[in-house]
């Protein structure tokens, strides 16, 4: 059961990771503003999860830095079931 669990949590990560690729690239091609990026469901109870805070600006630019996110580019995060993909081109 324990590994059950596991893989379909990191099958999930895994997915929001590619969410956060594909918002991320067509962000920066489009030259928006602002990018609100999803949460991965459960992160704050693993994998250094706790790091992702809208109130940590430590944290997100490190995270720009790491994903070439322009610095005048907004960052946000949020609960990846209110997150809207379409904005970004994405039919999740």
């Amino acid at each position: 059961a324990v590994l059950c669990c596991s893989t379909v949590s990191q099958s999930t990560s895994w997915h929001i990771y590619d969410l956060r690729a594909q918002a991320t690239e067509y962000a920066i091609e489009n030259n928006l503003k602002t990018l609100e990026l999803p949460e991965v469901p459960m992160s704050r109870f693993y994998c250094f999860g706790a790091n992702v805070s809208n109130n940590n600006a430590y944290w997100l630019g490190n995270y720009k830095r790491f994903y070439g996110i322009p610095d005048d580019v907004e960052l946000r995060f949020q609960l990846y079931s209110d997150w809207d993909g379409s904005r970004y081109g994405i039919d999740d």
